[in-house]
């Protein structure tokens, strides 16, 4: 609805106050407590991905080479994934990597694609690499926006959000911050990324955040999310990088997993890569 703020309008003819206030809402409403919603109505409600603008999106990435061995792998580990996240109750993912370069946005992507294909599985995916925001160009957005604004609460979230198909929705940034620790690790954000899952109810939520080493964005969000799927390079990360990154997450988040990316296929293509779920999942202590 331009103009609006209303996710769902009201039906059609009179209806009382009380009504209406039920039926026009808002992630602000549903914040302030003043209504009851239906979440697949407000996914409904949001813009979508045009048809063109999603192939060409679908194009660049593993989501369209489905029939491949790497498209394969995705959904392998899309499987993986679900099953441990219903063996323990988890709906809230960190996806890193131990450092830049490794394809945690690229790996993260597919993965939150292949989800949605699964029926009745809806995801969220949210770019909180704010320092160095990459999923916005893998969808193809190049007016993405300021998250930040809506993490700082002054802006409605609900004009980050971009849905692909039925059962995917992005939050993407298009703005690098010089202070991104300070936003991220802020309760203006914290309250803001529990009032989006409360609004929306999504059944898998990834968080694509920053490098784990070198600073401490991803420590101070860890308190925030079940679990961390770790990217790794083939072809850069070393052993230590990945017993450094489980020794940061020990006693924070489980370890779900770590996908090893850029892998070289026998045919030697760069086009197709390797994927797999290495590590077994571990419970969340409690307390």
């Amino acid at each position: 609805m331009e103009g609006s703020n209303a996710l769902i309008a009201p039906p059609a003819g009179n209806i009382s106050g009380e009504a209406a206030e039920t039926e026009v809402m808002t992630l602000d409403q549903t914040q302030k407590g003043l209504v009851i919603h239906d979440p697949a109505r407000a996914w409904e409600a949001l813009p979508a991905l045009p048809p063109e603008a999603r192939a060409r999106a679908e194009g660049r990435l593993i989501f369209a080479h489905r029939g491949e061995p790497a498209g394969r792998a995705f959904d392998l580990l899309r499987t993986r994934v679900l099953q441990a996240l219903a063996d323990h109750g988890w709906t809230r993912v960190a996806v890193t990597a131990p450092t830049a370069g490794c394809g945690k946005s690229f790996v993260a992507a597919n993965l939150a694609l292949s989800l949605a294909r699964r029926p009745g599985c809806r995801v969220l995916l949210v770019d909180l690499d704010l320092a160095s925001p990459g999923l916005a160009q893998h969808f193809g957005i190049t007016a993405a926006g300021r998250l930040a604004d809506a993490l700082e609460g002054r802006a409605p979230f609900e004009q980050h959000l971009l849905r692909v198909g039925s059962s995917l929705l992005l939050a993407l940034n298009g703005t690098a911050e010089a202070d991104a620790a300070a936003i991220l690790h802020s309760d203006a954000a914290t309250y803001e990324l529990d009032a989006l899952d409360e609004w929306l109810k999504p059944d898998v939520v990834l968080h694509v955040l920053p490098p784990a080493l070198g600073s401490d964005e991803v420590l101070g969000f860890l308190p925030e999310v079940d679990c961390v799927l770790l990217v790794a390079d083939a072809t850069q990360t070393e052993a230590q990088d990945l017993r450094d990154c489980e020794a940061l997450f020990s006693g924070q988040a489980p370890l779900l997993g770590v996908v090893l990316n850029k892998v070289a296929q026998p045919s030697g293509s760069g086009r197709s890569r390797l994927f797999g779920l290495a590590s077994r999942p571990e419970r969340r202590k409690q307390g």
